[in-house]
């Protein structure tokens, strides 16, 4: 028997051949879609971890005023705890591109050469891998830092980052104008010896905790280390402290001159009541009431204690001063541990959000793949059901016709898994996907790492479904009589008796056709919001990049934006001066950079007028829509380094794309930090205004903004056109399915109309045009059905993003998507056409007694 199962089996495939390639077609695409972008996730996830652990990964990292002591860096290490300076300077180069030079790195955050090897003397440098790349460097190439002409050695990535932005506030990665640089120490102190660096030298240093300490016990214990300003070298720091540090003398003079100014005015009264007591004659002393000189020794005494008050009121002063300016002070500027530091693993957090996605289009193809498997065996057994009854009445039983069912959509399922999860782990699968990691990221190579559950998901996954549903369909379809079955007696909804009005024989037709065929035409609309569904998240990922691209232009209007480190006493003229603080929001166990910013009234560069209130504030349109607030709404905000929070109203939502920004009045911002009444930390200029680079931590410029406009776009194109690409592949192959198994299904109808000598177009319009305004209606419905579902679920998809999340698309893409459909739909309908050509009129004699 089990024979003449094969050669059936063998028949079955030749007869229904595009059918069952269709079917693997369909599974082929969409375990290709799922592994490769499952597996390109685990590879940067799990590879890049592999990659950071060798090259000794920091723990975190914190910056000081002054270098720490040596007896202070073996005080660390003696602790268990592995610290390493990682000073750098910042230097411009012709084309306008910066590089943050280092010292070659020795026991953390190692540098991991893809080309060349590290710098072997002065001469030489190490760039960062996507400067290279974006700048077409390469090793023998020379380049200008500082003035001095270098040779590039090779290219390098390093753990720490990850993702090289400039500053850990910056929301998008430009590597054609920033990148790291490692050389040797003499090279380093040449370059510094230049005077060319755009800013003054950062003392940051990297640790590892080697599980002696915790984060915040390391923090606690670097805050008991301070430094004496008058060790520091830089004359732009020594400004700035005299300038702070002058206040105190000021304060102290003060209390010495009015001490002394009191001392001598009681002085000159007592001396005033001697004389006037000794120039008054005994002869008239006698005469003059007691008042008098009792008045007159009051005014002494009264002279004698202000002197003496004025002299601890100065010596109060003195011990407050003393106390608030010390001689020496904390030496800890920032602590930032490596979890909360956007630039490491970075690209890690970015295909993890690709994995949860793709882990959910499973879901939904496994979904879409159980109903088509379905009514294909529905279909398969309604067409061989006299053949089952035969066989059924011969005394073959329900469980061999059960596994005969079974074995060629298995098989099938199985051959098309395996080919997909194969072509998903092949040169065409991973490394394409993780394209988009390469050219943002700094991620060494990674080799393609293939987990267990991820090979057995897109092998087994699809015979499995396709067993279980054709276990649960078939089993329910043999239990009818064997005599029913060999009648062909189907159990078919009856829709003749459907009551549809005053319609025309052509539409009545088309209708009751529709109804008769419920499953594939659900199966249609199914496979079509599936589809759309799949397809939205490209055209939601472009939106966003777009929006983000665009916005962030269209809202910075300054054209140079300042931030101190050592403020100046006065405003640079032509500046506009604000208050800026730096804090974090968690959202989705990610916390993102907030900045609460201080602004003068009428400031030029932004739309925001924040109330004259230390809680009522108003917000950024970015903020607005990744933390879903709006006006009213009552939020926090964290000081990672203080353990403070702060809670704010928010009275507005101001258009403003490029972060997220708290806007409050300066005033009270001052007063709420406890800054001086004219303290400012950064200025907006509609020119550059020739800052002392000493000074600042950072300069960033409207160019920049220009510049980084299509790096989004850029980065997410190639899962845009995956994503689009297959679930399009997918929807043809659904809807030919589906649509071809109505036509199947109907072809004792159309060789009946052949007989009577319908025409093919005659045919084409009761039998597949009909299904137009099926699959037209199914559009209109499903497209803005799957744009609010998916809209729901992207704010999870990127939340590691600190960027705006505007999806609004113009109307035109909605009728674009429309558009698509039906042209999709319209080239399917002329295979169609073809399938009724080769339907006989000998069908129409089958299964009749």
């Amino acid at each position: 028997m089990g024979r003449v199962w094969g050669r059936r089996t063998l028949r079955e495939l030749r007869a229904h051949f595009l059918r069952y390639l269709a079917l693997g077609l369909m599974i082929l695409l969409s375990m290709y879609l799922i592994v490769s972008l499952i597996g390109a996730a685990d590879t940067v996830i799990l590879g890049g971890a592999e990659h950071a652990e060798a090259n000794r990964i920091e723990d975190g990292q914190f910056t000081v005023f002054v270098p720490l002591t040596g007896a202070e860096e073996d005080l660390l290490r003696q602790g268990g705890i592995d610290v390493e300076p990682m000073f750098y300077r910042d230097y411009a180069l012709d084309d306008g591109s910066i590089l943050r030079v280092f010292r070659i790195r020795e026991g953390i955050d190692l540098a991991e050469t893809e080309t060349g090897a590290a710098p072997a003397d002065d001469t030489e440098i190490l760039l960062e891998k996507r400067y290279c790349e974006t700048k077409s460097l390469s090793v023998g190439d020379s380049i200008t830092a500082g003035g001095i002409e270098l040779t590039v050695s090779g290219s390098a990535t390093t753990p720490d980052y990850d993702a090289p932005y400039r500053s850990m506030g910056d929301s998008t990665v430009d590597s054609a104008n920033f990148g790291t640089a490692f050389v040797t120490g003499g090279l380093y102190d040449r370059l510094a010896e230049t005077g060319k660096s755009l800013q003054s030298e950062e003392y940051l240093y990297a640790y590892r905790l080697n599980g002696k300490l915790t984060d915040d016990e390391l923090k606690e214990y670097l805050k008991t280390f301070s430094f004496d300003p008058d060790a520091v070298d830089d004359p732009v720091f020594q400004a700035y402290w005299k300038q702070i540090y002058g206040k105190r003398d000021d304060l102290k003079n003060g209390a010495d001159e009015l001490a002394e100014g009191i001392g001598e005015l009681s002085e000159a009264i007592a001396g005033l009541s001697d004389r006037m007591q000794a120039d008054i004659p005994d002869s008239l002393r006698t005469m003059m009431p007691d008042e008098l000189f009792d008045g007159l020794d009051a005014l002494r005494k009264a002279g004698e204690e202000a002197a003496e008050g004025s002299g601890e009121l100065r010596d109060a002063v003195w011990e407050l001063l003393d106390k608030v300016w010390s001689g020496d002070t904390e030496n800890l500027r920032s602590f930032v541990t490596a979890a909360d530091n956007p630039r490491i693993g970075a690209s890690a957090d970015d295909v993890i959000i690709n994995k949860y996605a793709s882990v959910l289009a499973g879901i939904i193809i496994l979904a879409l793949m159980a109903y088509v498997i379905s009514v294909f065996v529905v279909h398969g057994i309604e067409e061989e059901q006299s053949v089952i009854g035969t066989l059924y009445a011969l005394g073959v039983r329900r469980g061999e016709l059960l596994r005969h069912y079974l074995v060629l959509p298995s098989l099938v399922c199985l051959a098309a898994g395996a080919v997909g999860t194969a072509v998903g782990y092949s040169r065409f699968g991973v490394p394409l996907q993780t394209a988009d990691t390469y050219a943002y990221y700094s991620v060494p190579t990674l080799d393609t790492v293939t987990e267990l559950w991820v090979i057995l998901y897109g092998i087994v996954m699809p015979p499995l479904t396709a067993v279980l549903v054709n276990w649960i369909v078939i089993r329910r379809r043999l239990s009818a009589p064997a005599l029913a079955m060999i009648r062909g007696e189907e159990k078919r909804r009856d829709v003749s008796r459907a009551e549809l009005g005053n319609m025309s024989y052509v539409r009545r037709f088309r209708l009751r056709q529709m109804l008769r065929e419920g499953r594939s035409a659900a199966g249609v609309v199914l496979g079509i919001f599936v589809c759309l569904l799949l397809m939205m998240i490209g055209i939601n990922a472009y939106t966003l990049c777009v929006h983000v691209g665009q916005d962030n232009v269209a809202d910075t209007k300054y054209a140079y934006m300042y931030l101190y480190k050592y403020p100046e006493e006065e405003v640079p003229e032509g500046g506009i001066p604000a208050y800026a603080e730096s804090l974090k929001k968690e959202i989705f166990g990610y916390h993102m950079d907030v900045t609460v910013l201080g602004l003068e009234r009428d400031n030029p560069f932004f739309d925001a007028d924040p109330p004259d209130s230390m809680t009522r504030v108003e917000i950024s349109s970015a903020m607005a829509q990744k933390y879903g607030l709006k006006a009213g709404d009552s939020f926090t905000v964290e000081d990672p380094d203080s353990d403070r929070s702060y809670a704010f109203t928010a009275d507005r939502i101001v258009t403003y794309a490029p972060s997220f920004c708290v806007f409050m009045d300066i005033d009270r911002m001052r007063e709420l930090f406890g800054a001086g009444e004219d303290y400012y930390n950064a200025v907006f200029s509609d020119r550059d205004l020739g800052i002392d680079p000493g000074r600042l931590y950072s300069v960033s410029t409207r160019e920049d903004v220009v510049k980084a406009a299509d790096v989004f776009v850029n980065l997410m194109a190639g899962m845009v056109y995956t994503m689009i690409i297959a679930s399009s592949a997918i929807m043809a192959v659904v809807m030919y399915l589906m649509m071809k198994v109505m036509i199947d299904r109907s072809a004792g109808g159309i060789a009946l109309f052949k007989v009577f000598g319908y025409r093919q177009g005659e045919l084409s319009k009761l039998f597949i045009d009909g299904n137009t305004v099926l699959i037209a209606a199914g559009t209109l419905a499903a497209i803005p059905l799957s744009k609010i579902l998916m809209d729901a679920v992207y704010p999870y998809l990127v939340s590691n993003v600190a960027c705006s999340i505007d999806l609004r698309f113009p109307f035109w893409v909605y009728a674009a998507l429309f558009c698509g459909v039906m042209l999709l739909y319209a080239g399917i309908n002329r295979l169609l056409v073809r399938r009724i050509d080769r339907i006989d009129m000998g069908v129409v004699l089958k299964n009749r007694e």
